[in-house]
């Protein structure tokens, strides 16, 4: 049984081909909202710390645990 379109030789060949490809397509949506995600978190975190400065307190610290 083939996977890709140009191998398919029926149409249930073809079905089957599709429907991967519609997995591969929707799985790369899925990682690339994912990548943005991270990203997004990420620049808030150096962007928090930033704000913070270098000498962070660790009661200061303490309180945000979770909350980024």
């Amino acid at each position: 049984m083939g996977c890709r379109l140009d191998q398919a030789d029926s149409p249930l060949e073809l079905r089957n081909a599709v429907g991967l490809y519609i997995v591969v397509d929707l799985l790369f949506a899925v990682a690339a909202a994912a990548a943005a995600h991270f990203a997004v978190r990420l620049t808030s975190m150096h962007a928090r710390k930033l704000a913070e400065g270098p000498y962070t307190t660790l009661a200061t610290t303490t309180d945000r645990v979770g909350t980024f």
